[in-house]
């Protein structure tokens, strides 16, 4: 019984030692006396897992309902557990155990830590090390049917950290569901955000998240998974502001090194007509002969939907092509009622027919002048290469360039895999635009109209930033968007030298330039909260990298340093990319420099190779995951990522954790820091030893100890490997050696 009890307690210490977090977990042990004898308890899994919170200016209230199954074929016993956050109070707990309500019982944090201690030194999973000892809730639970469910509800109440003059944060721990026996089934987070201030910006470093904006005082946030095992806490940021466009700079600096930097700029909801910029907008539809069947059908459909979006301010033109140009109208016009049920009707009796001259199109399409203080915008849909007229790629690019005088945004829509998707990436780009991919099994009128909706209000366009006296480094977007009302700017860069500084975005509104000034933004001195950072620039940098690579192919030496420097941040931040899935093979030393000629011999060949793929799914999925790197906002901070290959499947890296500021490999089952450590002298330390449990002590460390049974980093000089047998003991020379605090 009492390896019983060990095990339960080991589920336990899952939650003793979170800091702040809320996640419970539902414990198992036998009854006291079994019917026959068990060799094993098995873990319970979550079924689901729904949290619901309401935030009102600095209070929480959080609604937690879980639902644990029990796979063994008989009734047991368990012990809910769930760690507090610091201040938080329990306002309700619902478990019904023989038709009664059943109350929690609070644990100190003392009494957590000993448990913890206790189990961990019983050499079971080294994952507990990343929690640290704090106060929790305990419920004993009886009975949990054979191969039945249990429900556990409870909610608490807690006041909010504020970091910063109008910066707020929120965090629930998810983390402790890797614990799970089996993938949640399903796990959510809904929010309810609620300010006296208007809200700005809302962002999350740990979830990719959907926001939807009621009005600028309530927005709601919302996070859903399936079959998955939460492995991160969520976390989520959001500002408040009076001013039309509200802008916060989070930043985080290591000592001795370059700080990094992010700016989050939101304008207000409700912008008054007068106030937002009207657009011009001139739709391009390709209409030759392989558009033909359901292409042409979603394209119909598409471009009513997006006709039917425009303002009575807005002036657009139609124009549609194959081997002849066709203009719905001589000249762009108005907006009003009759105007657009005129090209609606126009629209839907578009048929697919003859060849496809992109060239004289385009041309035509930009001798539109826009009225004085619009915006002009181009959103071009086609399916195939050139075929009449001019076919050169570089010589169409070169004409649009030189015909696009008035600044005009080309959004681009390649139908298809017979498209050539270096070219119209680079058309887009070359035209203040965004190109984007659909596949055959996708929807064109789906992604076309989510677009166009994302740009149906502009409130700021041709913006440009100040960062004060600040020096500024690779800055990514280099070419900054339009702000749109709904949308946020995200800007990742980097500088040398932190304080607080006065920042500014200054851009047009209907032909008038207007300056926004955010004054007291602080570029960090030293480390923050915000140690997120460094691997969301890092993302963006490599996807901005991978892109170069794909658009200046002709440059065999230039990409040679950019391809270097792919495998370098790659490396070093743990982010995997299809040409840099090599490093999670296990005869690929990490610790070796990024340009070890054959680290760089991998990269080369795989990128060569791919440049050659410029139509198909390869050619897709390429231009698909540089554009969701350069969009990243949450790198998962313990994963290596993931990508599509070249059938446009998800592939995702499980060998990689990024840990403590540093990625670490999994190689033959002992997880290795990818820090040169080939001269420096080896330290073997014995897991569960009492210099083992100091070294989980600190802070920098747990995380790292937590990887699991083997483990090797670089710690001041020194290569310390956990294993079997070593050193047990801290004395007075290794912890000044080590320099442990």
């Amino acid at each position: 019984m009492k390896r019983y009890l060990s095990l339960a307690l080991l589920a336990a210490s899952a939650f003793l030692t979170s800091p702040a977090y809320a996640d419970g977990m539902l414990l198992p042990h036998l009854p006291e006396r079994p019917i026959a004898p068990v060799l094993e308890v098995p873990n319970f899994s979550v079924r689901h897992h729904r949290v619901n919170v309401e935030i009102k200016e600095q209070i929480a209230k959080t609604s937690v309902d879980q639902v644990f199954h029990n796979h063994f074929n008989r009734e047991l016993e368990g012990t809910y557990l769930f760690p507090v956050p610091e201040g938080a109070v329990m306002s309700g707990f619902q478990m019904e155990v023989n038709g009664k309500l059943q109350s929690p019982e609070l644990l100190t944090a003392a009494d957590a830590r000993r448990i913890y201690e206790e189990i961990v030194r019983r050499r079971v999973d080294p994952g507990l090390l990343e929690y640290a000892g704090q106060n929790l809730y305990r419920a004993r639970v009886f009975p949990i049917p054979a191969n039945g469910d249990k429900q556990m509800k409870l909610a608490y109440d807690e006041v909010l950290s504020k970091r910063g003059a109008d910066l707020y944060h929120y965090r629930y721990g998810l983390s402790t569901e890797k614990f799970s026996a089996q993938p949640l089934q399903n796990v959510s987070i809904s929010i309810k955000l609620e300010s006296k201030q208007p809200l700005k910006n809302i962002f999350s470093p740990s979830h990719e998240i959907v926001v939807r904006r009621i009005d600028d005082y309530h927005a709601t946030v919302s996070w859903e998974a399936s079959q998955t095992k939460p492995d991160q806490d969520f976390d989520l940021y959001w500002t408040t502001s009076e001013d039309p466009i509200g802008a916060t700079v989070l930043s985080y600096k290591e000592p001795g090194q370059d700080g990094y930097f992010m700016l989050l700029a939101s304008p207000k909801v409700k912008w008054d007509q007068a106030a937002t910029i009207n657009r011009n907008m001139t739709f391009v539809i390709d209409t030759s002969g392989s558009m033909s069947g359901e292409k042409i059908q979603q394209a119909r459909e598409a471009l009513i939907f997006n006709l039917n979006q425009l303002s009575a301010t807005d002036r657009f033109q139609l124009l549609t092509f194959s081997d002849m140009i066709n203009p719905f109208t001589p000249q762009p016009v108005k907006a009003e009622s009759k105007q657009v049920a005129t090209a609606v009707n126009y629209a839907r009796k578009l048929e697919a027919a003859g060849g496809t001259n992109i060239n004289d199109a385009l041309l035509t399409a930009l001798k539109n002048k826009p009225a004085d203080g619009s915006v002009p915008m181009l959103l071009f849909v086609t399916d195939g290469d050139p075929t009449v007229g001019e076919t050169d790629f570089n010589a169409i690019l070169k004409n649009v360039k030189a015909a696009n005088q008035t600044d005009v945004r080309l959004f681009v829509f390649g139908v298809g895999y017979d498209v050539n998707i270096p070219f119209l990436d680079k058309l887009a780009k070359d035209n203040h635009g965004t190109s984007e991919f659909v596949r055959p099994n996708e929807n064109i009128e789906t992604k076309v109209s989510q677009l166009v909706s994302q740009i149906s209000h502009p409130v700021l366009s041709s913006p440009c930033l100040s960062w004060g006296s600040i020096p500024t480094r690779d800055v990514m977007p280099t070419q900054l968007p339009d702000v749109f009302k709904g949308s946020q700017l995200v800007i990742v860069g980097r500088y040398r030298e932190g304080g607080n500084q006065t920042v500014s975005i200054s851009g047009q509104v209907n032909g008038q330039t207007k300056t926004y000034q955010f004054p007291n933004q602080n570029f960090a001195t030293g480390t923050t909260a915000h140690s997120y950072l460094p691997r969301i620039w890092a993302s963006r940098r490599i996807g901005q990298l991978l892109e170069q690579i794909r658009l200046q192919a002709q440059n065999p030496a230039r990409n040679k340093e950019l391809i270097e420097e792919v495998v370098r941040l790659s490396k070093q931040y743990g982010i995997i990319t299809e040409y840099t899935s090599f490093l999670v093979r296990d005869d690929v030393d990490v610790r070796a420099a990024a340009d070890a000629a054959p680290m760089l011999r991998e990269a080369e060949d795989k990128l060569t190779r791919s440049l050659d793929a410029d139509k198909g799914s390869w050619a897709v999925s390429q231009s698909q995951n540089s554009s969701n790197l350069q969009k990243q906002n949450a790198p998962a901070p313990s994963a290596g990522g993931s990508f599509l290959d070249a059938e446009g499947k998800v592939q995702t890296v499980t060998q990689v954790k990024y840990v403590a500021q540093r990625a670490f490999y999994n190689k033959q089952g002992v997880w290795q820091d990818s820090l040169p450590a080939d001269k420096l002298p080896v330290l073997n330390i014995q897991r569960y030893s009492p210099l083992y449990f100091e070294l989980a002590q600190q802070p920098e460390l747990k995380d790292i100890l937590a990887l699991g049974d083997s483990v090797e980093f670089v710690l001041n000089g020194h290569l310390v490997k956990i294993a079997d047998k070593g050193l047990e003991q801290l004395t007075p020379e290794l912890k000044q050696q080590l320099k442990l605090k």
